[in-house]
This record gives C-alpha cells, sequence and structure tokens, in this order.
C-alpha cells in the first residue's frame, strides 16, 4: 500500500466528500471572485451590514431608553465618569497619606 493510498484510508469519508465538493465549487467560482463587480457587490454587502446594525441599535437605544433601562454606551459613559472620580480621589488621598506619615515622625533640627 503506498502512503497516499494509506493517507487516504484514514481520512474520514465525510472530509473526502468535504474536499471534493469544495474542489468543484472552488474552480467555478474563484474566477467569479476575483471581478471587480464581485468586490463592488462585496463592498456594497458591506456597506448595508454596517447601515442595518446602526439602524439596530438606534432602535434598541430607544425601546431600552422608553422602558427607562441603560444602554451600552449609558454604562460605558458612567464607567469613565467613575474612573476618572476615583482618579481625583486618588491622588488627594495619596498627598494626605504623605503628610500623615511626616506628621508621625519626630522632627529633626
Amino acid at each position: 500500500m503506498t502512503y497516499a493510498a494509506a493517507m487516504a484510508a484514514t481520512v474520514p469519508r465525510w472530509r473526502r466528500v468535504f474536499d471534493a465538493t469544495e474542489q468543484f465549487v472552488r474552480v467555478r467560482l474563484d474566477p467569479l471572485m476575483r471581478t471587480e463587480q464581485f468586490a463592488d457587490g462585496l463592498t456594497l454587502v458591506t456597506q448595508l451590514q454596517v447601515e442595518a446594525r446602526r439602524r439596530t441599535e438606534r432602535l434598541s437605544r430607544r425601546v431600552l431608553h422608553f422602558w427607562n433601562l441603560p444602554t451600552a454606551s449609558d454604562i460605558r459613559r458612567l464607567q469613565e465618569q467613575l474612573g476618572g472620580t476615583e482618579r481625583r480621589l486618588r491622588d488627594p488621598s495619596k498627598i494626605v497619606s504623605d503628610l500623615g506619615a511626616e506628621a508621625d515622625e519626630p522632627e529633626r533640627r
């Protein structure tokens, strides 16, 4: 038994069917996919997907706000505000802790 025959015997049947089908389809579609019309069509489909996603997000945001529920952008904005507040609070507390440490040290003259 040759190496190729041995390898073919170990490859599952479903995989051989898939590979043969993929080869059959690829040979016919490859030239089509290299055309400018295909690129234009793909660009159009991509733009339509982006617009559909934008409209869906806008509609879901309106529905959530109607029911007084937060949206992802609301939560993101709150997280940014909280992070800014934490940064502002961290700096003065460090200054206060440094001043407290200096007050605990005996004065040297």
